[in-house]
């Protein structure tokens, strides 16, 4: 049926295609525990990360310990008052989704509802904005001056702290 050169050709080929799904299979099976590995790393190192951060930015303001106190109430009224345009937000950002896995794509559903999400963006982003306001009002000229001036992303930051 099949002559020796064929039948090395094909033991070449099947040693081939096995070896491949071996080398394949195990690089998979390495990136996956690598990640999983990131992962964890992650979850152990965040909060450490925050309170790390947390303590570099109230050392460098030179912060009192009552400005800490009034910076982490505030937070927490911050945190308390977006929860449930946060929770709203997130129930509409999987809503797209769900719209946007869907057979038939609805284009004006999805376009109204990534105008909703726009809106309560614009008021969790007020309210940021306030709060962020209500910090600079707890500190002092000295402090204010360390600030970085007109910078949004050092507003953000402003979240996790205290």
């Amino acid at each position: 049926m099949f002559d020796k050169k064929q039948k090395i050709g094909i033991i070449l080929l099947a040693t081939l295609i096995v070896a491949s799904f071996v080398t394949t299979s195990t690089v998979w099976a390495w990136q996956r525990q690598e990640k999983q590995l990131y992962q964890q790393h992650q979850r152990r190192i965040q909060p450490q990360m925050q309170r790390d951060w947390r303590e570099r930015l109230a050392n460098y303001l030179n912060l009192t310990p009552q400005q800490k106190k009034k910076i982490s109430r505030l937070r927490l009224s911050f945190e308390e008052e977006t929860l449930d345009l946060r929770t709203q937000l997130e129930r509409k950002r999987i809503q797209l989704q769900k719209l946007l896995m869907d057979e038939r794509i609805n284009k004006d559903k999805i376009y109204s509802l990534v105008d909703d999400m726009a809106t309560i963006k614009g008021r969790i982003d007020k309210k940021m904005v306030d709060f962020y306001l209500k910090i600079r009002k707890i500190l002092t000229e000295e402090q204010l001056e360390k600030l970085p001036p007109g910078r949004m992303w050092f507003m953000w930051r402003w979240r996790h702290i205290f």
